[in-house]
């Protein structure tokens, strides 16, 4: 939410006191800072599908950590 401030801040000129300000913002223009509303052009569905079937399957699980995947960054 500080990120989504600063940006406020720098393109509208307005700083909110508190993050709830923020908040009550964004919910006005009806979006969410969970998701983005579109998906990105640069989106690879064949990468996701091979993430999913190959990757999650092992990571859901909880075995052993995947090489090259730092998992506390």
């Amino acid at each position: 939410m500080a990120r989504i401030n600063r940006l406020t801040k720098e393109r509208l000129g307005r700083c909110y006191a508190d993050l709830s300000g923020v908040w009550r913002m964004i919910d006005r223009l009806g979006l969410s800072w969970q998701a983005p509303a579109v998906r990105a052009a640069e989106r690879d569905e064949e990468d996701i599908a091979a993430w999913r079937t190959q990757v999650w399957p092992r990571v859901k699980r909880g075995s052993a950590p995947i090489r090259g995947v730092d998992r506390f960054r």
